[in-house]
């Protein structure tokens, strides 16, 4: 049986490679581009694999997380792709352009936010359906799950939370994200990161589904889906 200090670090792990995939979802400025291009980003994210699914740091490939380009390359490649006003052709982060209507999304989610207490900056730039939004959201789901193994506290809520929170937003779109990146030719580099994450949901449901049965994606618009659980 693992320790409350070991689960802890799990949970930590899990929280911080949430932050660093919500970090590498925003627009590159120099220091995150000199990270990538001396290993750090790629290491931090193989180390945090080891400890919460070692079996995906064996089998993906996540060598073109240290891939950069030259010069301003990331940079113009992450408008290319993801600045819808710089290209009809853009690969958006907002949930909504992939799974409509975008309202009713961006609602869904500010529940599920508020409920953990939780609400958008004023002036923050991400809307609630955005990548890093939705990847903050975990990372704070995680952290929390850390914080109670640590004094042995149950973290059932937050678990299935993040069970249903992956089932009904993330998993949802990122596989279309996924095929407009390809068929825009991609960098490796955003091919890698969103194959990483797609990878790491997948993985982290299963488990959750494991232990908690499967997430219902039947509630109605109005309701957390967790709601059902808890009761």
């Amino acid at each position: 049986m693992e320790s409350n200090t070991a689960l802890r670090s799990i949970h930590h792990a899990r929280s911080h490679l949430f932050a660093l995939l919500a970090q590498a979802f925003r627009y590159p400025d120099e220091e995150q581009i000199s990270l990538i291009r001396e290993g750090v980003l790629r290491k931090e994210l193989a180390q945090c694999l080891a400890l919460i699914a070692p079996e995906l740091k064996a089998e993906l490939d996540i060598s073109g997380l240290a891939s950069a380009g030259t010069g301003d390359s990331l940079k113009l490649e992450y408008t290319r792709l993801f600045d819808l006003a710089a290209s009809r052709r853009g690969c958006s982060l907002d949930m909504g352009v992939h799974r409509g209507p975008r309202m009713k999304t961006m609602e869904e989610l500010l529940r599920f936010y508020n409920h953990f207490g939780l609400s958008l900056v004023e002036g923050q730039s991400e809307l609630p359906d955005h990548i890093t939004t939705q990847l903050e959201f975990l990372q704070f789901l995680a952290y929390c799950e850390a914080e109670l193994a640590a004094t042995g506290q149950s973290a059932d809520d937050q678990r299935r939370a993040r069970r249903d929170f992956i089932a009904r937003y993330p998993a949802r779109w990122l596989p279309q994200l996924q095929e407009r990146l390809a068929k825009n030719q991609a960098m490796d580099f955003y091919l890698n990161l969103v194959g990483l994450l797609i990878a790491v949901l997948q993985q982290d449901y299963r488990t959750l589904a494991q232990e908690y049965g499967e997430a219902s994606l039947e509630k109605s618009s109005t309701e957390l889906i967790y709601t059902e659980i808890r009761g």
